[in-house]
């Protein structure tokens, strides 16, 4: 819920908006070539667009990350048949490689 949060926030007061550019280089004609275009979220009250955003997401995403951890160490001395720690482990060290 709280990822949702963040993203509905970031949607309603910097909404991404797609911009066409063109590249250098004109044909005889004087017809620009080619132009690529890229999604920006820059809202009209803030300069910094989509960093504030962005690094709210990635730090709740290590606070759930470091509690996994923690649970997973707590739970290490439970019986063996309602032990998944190991097997969480591993699923967050496959997290912290991607």
């Amino acid at each position: 819920t709280a990822n949702l949060t963040v993203l509905t926030v970031w949607t309603i007061k910097a909404p991404l908006h797609y911009e066409r550019r063109n590249l250098p280089g004109t044909d005889g004609w004087n017809r620009v070539l080619s132009t690529y275009g890229t999604c920006t979220s820059l809202s009209s009250d803030s300069t910094y667009g989509a960093a504030p955003y962005i690094a709210v997401l990635f730090g709740l995403q290590f606070v759930v990350l470091v509690i996994a951890n923690i649970q997973a160490f707590q739970a290490r001395s439970i019986a063996t048949e309602f032990q998944e720690s190991k097997y969480i482990g591993i699923t967050v060290a496959f997290m912290l490689q991607a």
